[in-house]
């Protein structure tokens, strides 16, 4: 695969010391997580590019609640995120979307599947100030996209800083 976007991820497969090298998926495997989680359409090409070079361990901090193999684990989350909004009836949203990190507290952070080939990049917060369920989506400040926000996450890992 040709990566265009994450050149910073994919010079760096070790950013972070004392971490294993990041580990892709194969295309194959992308091809199947589209199918299971997309509804068949095709991944944006960063989050493509992301799976293919640390879709199953990344090595910069996302949150994905199990270290599964072969892309298991965004399974895992994506089904776990789907359980918790219609468990709490939320319907904020409406469009197919990726699971990028989890939060402890049931937020996440995630990018829409039909937003081009760089998606934004939001928070979703189940609760408001007074920690009652009350949704809301921003998007993340500083690092609209997929790519940029990534990237950002390689130059913290390199730096020896903690993510997010």
């Amino acid at each position: 695969m040709t990566i265009e976007y994450l050149k910073s991820m994919k010079d760096n497969p070790k950013p972070r010391k004392g971490l294993s090298e990041m580990k892709g998926l194969t295309l194959e495997r992308i091809l199947e997580l589209e199918h299971e989680l997309n509804n068949g359409n095709t991944f944006p090409v960063v989050y493509r590019e992301y799976l293919y070079l640390g879709g199953e361990f990344n090595a910069l901090g996302f949150q994905t609640l199990a270290d599964g193999k072969n892309g298991d684990d965004i399974l895992i989350c994506h089904n776990f995120v789907n359980e918790f909004l219609v468990k709490n009836n939320i319907n904020i949203l409406k469009k197919p979307y990726i699971v990028l990190h989890l939060y402890d507290d049931d937020g996440f952070i995630f990018s829409y599947t039909d937003e081009g080939d760089d998606p934004k990049v939001y928070i979703f917060d189940p609760y408001d100030d007074f920690n009652k369920l009350n949704p809301s989506i921003e998007p993340v400040r500083n690092q609209p996209t997929l790519s940029e926000f990534v990237s950002k996450q390689v130059d913290l890992a390199l730096k020896g800083l903690q993510p997010f």
